[in-house]
């Protein structure tokens, strides 16, 4: 279903600009320019290796990976990612990672604490910039914003509250250890015993997301140099937000349309917005190629 559903914005761009020659526009971003996205993108990456090591430690972890060693996890997560779903990359970190905490179930906490923290970051960003410049014509901008606000923030309350909950309810606990299946593992869930940690993770976050805003503006820029930086860069948080959760496989043709509907606002030509988001498209594949080229590594060294 979600590979029927990646037909209609990719049939929807079609009727707009042509494919093949957004392609070819590709060449137009240059390889300075495209080295310096990638150098960008491969930095989000990092600070996300050292929050996810900050995490790691708040809940717990005495001794958790090196950055370097959780930043090739991270890469091989990215290679997964390329799955159907779009969460298996998410799991194979998670259970990479499991020896540092107190099992996979914590380990899978840390995980969701993570993207939560990517999402809080990405909406104080968006919020900023809403406040300094005018307002974008978007309908319905506020609904969105405000729907990712509630499911965050509902996520926060069930990671951080249900733990120490059960943690202080020794009824509880019991009631839900004997659920089946789902019941050991949620009780087995250690609490955040470094609130201290959360602050860090959501500054480290700014960085992740300040990277990945720049690497895509620094694309767009390239295609449609007339176009005014921040006016850019405050539609790119947009764009960010509205692909932070892949529905379609990959993410193809729902990221395809959102650049080109969005990037129009602020005067950015359709096939230009279309040739940024193949860019943007074949770094990501390039950073998916690096962790597939370490797991191989892994395998071969074995």
């Amino acid at each position: 279903m979600r590979a029927l559903v990646a037909v209609l914005p990719i049939v929807w761009v079609g009727r707009r600009v042509s494919w093949l020659e957004a392609a070819r526009r590709v060449e137009e971003v240059g390889l300075p320019t495209l080295f310096a996205a990638l150098a960008l993108v491969l930095l989000s990456f990092f600070l996300g290796a050292v929050r996810w090591r900050v995490l790691l430690r708040g809940y717990g972890a005495a001794a958790p990976p090196a950055v370097w060693r959780l930043f090739m996890d991270t890469l091989v997560g990215a290679y997964f990612n390329l799955m159907p779903g779009g969460i298996a990359g998410e799991a194979v970190r998670g259970y990479r990672a499991r020896g540092a905490v107190s099992g996979l179930a914590t380990s899978y906490a840390v995980l969701l604490v993570d993207r939560l923290a990517g999402l809080f970051a990405l909406l104080a960003l968006s919020l900023l910039a809403s406040l300094v410049g005018p307002t974008l014509p978007v309908p319905g901008l506020g609904w969105v914003i405000a729907l990712a606000s509630s499911i965050g923030l509902a996520l926060a309350v069930a990671v951080f509250g249900a733990p120490r909950l059960l943690a202080t309810r020794p009824r509880w606990r019991a009631r839900v250890a004997a659920l089946p299946w789902v019941g050991a593992r949620v009780v087995s869930i250690a609490p955040l015993s470094r609130p201290w940690s959360l602050v860090q993770a959501l500054a480290l976050s700014i960085g992740t997301q300040a990277s990945a805003v720049a690497a895509i503006v620094a694309l767009v820029r390239s295609l449609a140099p007339s176009v005014d930086v921040f006016g850019c860069a405050r539609v790119t948080l947009l764009v960010v937000l509205l692909i932070f959760v892949p529905v379609t496989p990959g993410g193809f043709g729902q990221r395809e349309a959102i650049f080109v509907k969005v990037f129009g606002i602020v005067g950015v030509p359709a096939g230009s917005a279309l040739a940024a988001s193949l860019a943007t498209f074949a770094l990501g594949m390039f950073a998916a190629m690096l962790g597939g080229l370490r797991l191989a590594y892994e395998r071969l060294g074995r």
